[in-house]
């Protein structure tokens, strides 16, 4: 069975981030397990790796206008990426493939003409779309968390999201999800199938670690910081650290992606150190990890860099859910920013317990996150729908 991949841009560097990062090993552990040709915008800076057994085809990209987008039946998200070109393309390479994968909501536009065309040629082709989020709840508490008047423009364009998102899963024969919640949420919205696909792990590993008094007396928030709502996070937990006067107390490092000059000039205790090439060494330097995502659903794709890193996790409880870590087993869960702020300090000298945590974390994810495992699971699905489709088509 050969498979069609829509999706954005390449995923590669220096495109980095949760999404991009899924999208990419999905994609790869996908094409060890049959012939994968992908349909994407180019991207100047992108450089497709060689030797690849996926098949690339690009269009070029040229982002319409803000205004256009505010007036247009899309999510911001989705109509920067509708063009009858790609549309076209798409179409022409349905033609001989035996599955196609829509990859993100920004994709999801093109879920149901794709399926029109299809079915108007005649075409026995399965249509799955990939999901990262459950995108009506997650834009919609991000919209409640911005002040007036931009709560309402963000407000409306998550309502556009939620639609779209609904009009796509219903349509597609076959919907993933990473996290069982939004796999639930999925299914009480439409009846379409529903799979769970959650990441797998291909970074580096620290093999062993000892936290101890010696390890650096440093707490670090990693990730990339380039949309509005991580940036909010990322204030919403320095704000909370320093008026507790955390940040006087123990160092705080921030180390991502993104305009982080505003912050820095607010909280000139903390330390920000932008984008870091080696996070291994980086990590090697930190007694605690913290995950203080008080907006955003799905799967934090940096909770497995740190395990299998070997830092151990302060999280917030919401923020983890998802992962299957089990609180008090493989981090420290606590319920707000507030309480993660006043816990730093002494958490962070409890070298006995962070070892301990880091330790169960690393064993748990390296048996329980495969990237191979999660390719085999969408093959499989992928096979049962498209025999599921022929007997429906033949019926």
């Amino acid at each position: 069975m050969s498979v069609l991949w829509l999706t954005r841009f390449p995923p590669y560097p220096p495109l980095y981030g949760g999404a991009f990062q899924y999208s990419r090993e999905l994609l790869e552990s996908l094409c060890r397990q049959t012939p994968v040709q992908a349909l994407a915008y180019q991207d100047a800076t992108v450089q497709i790796p060689a030797g690849q057994p996926i098949t690339w085809h690009t269009l070029p990209y040229s982002r319409p206008s803000r205004l256009r987008g505010v007036l247009s039946d899309l999510p911001d998200v989705a109509f920067r990426f509708r063009s009858r070109a790609y549309l076209a393309k798409a179409v022409e390479l349905a033609r001989t493939s035996g599955a196609v994968i829509v990859d993100f909501i920004a994709m999801a536009w093109i879920v149901a003409p794709l399926k029109r065309a299809m079915n108007a040629a005649g075409l026995d082709v399965p249509l799955v779309m990939i999901t990262h989020n459950h995108e009506r709840s997650l834009r919609r508490a991000a919209a409640r968390s911005f002040a007036f008047p931009k709560n309402l423009v963000i407000g409306y364009d998550a309502w556009k999201a939620g639609r779209l998102e609904l009009a796509a899963n219903a349509a597609a024969d076959l919907v993933t999800a990473i996290i069982d919640e939004d796999a639930h949420a999925f299914a009480n919205e439409c009846d379409t199938p529903g799979l769970v696909l959650r990441p797998g792990y291909r970074g580096p590993v620290a093999p062993t670690r000892r936290i101890d008094a010696d390890t650096p007396r440093m707490a670090t928030i990693i990730g990339n910081r380039e949309s509005a709502h991580k940036l909010l996070v990322l204030e919403h937990a320095l704000k909370a650290l320093s008026r507790h006067g955390t940040d006087a107390r123990v160092s705080i490092e921030i180390a991502g992606a993104g305009d982080l000059a505003a912050l820095a000039a607010r909280h000139p205790d903390c330390t920000f150190r932008g984008f870091v090439e080696d996070m291994p060494g980086y990590l090697h330097g930190a007694r605690l990890g913290l995950v203080p995502d008080d907006l955003g659903g799905g799967f934090k794709m940096r909770v497995l860099t740190l395990a299998m890193l070997r830092v151990p996790i302060l999280g917030l409880r919401s923020a983890m859910t998802g992962t299957t870590f089990v609180d008090g087993v493989h981090y420290h869960g606590v319920d707000t920013l507030d309480e993660m702020a006043a816990v730093v300090p002494t958490l962070i000298d409890d070298t006995a317990r962070l070892d301990t945590l880091q330790n169960t974390a690393f064993a748990y994810c390296r048996d329980n996150f495969d990237w191979d495992k999660r390719g085999e699971q969408l093959m499989a699905a992928l096979s049962s729908t498209a025999r599921r489709e022929a007997r429906r088509m033949r019926a």
